[in-house]
Order: structure tokens, then C-alpha cells, then sequence
């Protein structure tokens, strides 16, 4: 948060969430978790960096959570 108040050109436009609020803010679209992929476990001083697979499933200690998301069901017409 820090870099992008001092204008960093990757985070000063960035919004960050918790992953809770994102699954709130897609049930309260309408919209259903389908598949959840953790990534970047290492610290970006570890040395050397080594190729990481992603993990299935939420980790709350990764770096990066990729989530999609689809229509549910039962609230299409």
C-alpha cells in the first residue's frame, strides 16, 4: 500500500481485498467461486527465486490468489 502512495506504476491504481470480501462482494453479485489458485510463496528477497507452481485452494500466506468466478445457477432466468 505503501508504493502505491508514493506513485509506484504497478500499485498506485491497485485496490486490494481480503479474500473474504472478494467471495462477499461475488455472492452479493450473484456470482459462485469455481476455482481458487495460490501463488508466489517465496519472499522477493529469497535468493535465488525458484519456479512455483501454483497450489489449488485459497493460502493465506501466498503472495498471489487468482480466483474464477461464474454465473450461479439457480439465479439464472
Amino acid at each position: 500500500m505503501k508504493k502505491g502512495e508514493a506513485g509506484n506504476v504497478f500499485y498506485r491504481n491497485a485496490r486490494f481485498y481480503s479474500f473474504n470480501k472478494i467471495k462477499d462482494m461475488l455472492m452479493k453479485s450473484g456470482l459462485t467461486i469455481m476455482n481458487v489458485c495460490s501463488t508466489i510463496f517465496q519472499k522477493p528477497t529469497e535468493e535465488p527465486l525458484n519456479f512455483e507452481a501454483p497450489r489449488s485452494g485459497y493460502h493465506r500466506e501466498a503472495g498471489f490468489v487468482a480466483i474464477e468466478a461464474g454465473k450461479n445457477p439457480s439465479t439464472e432466468i
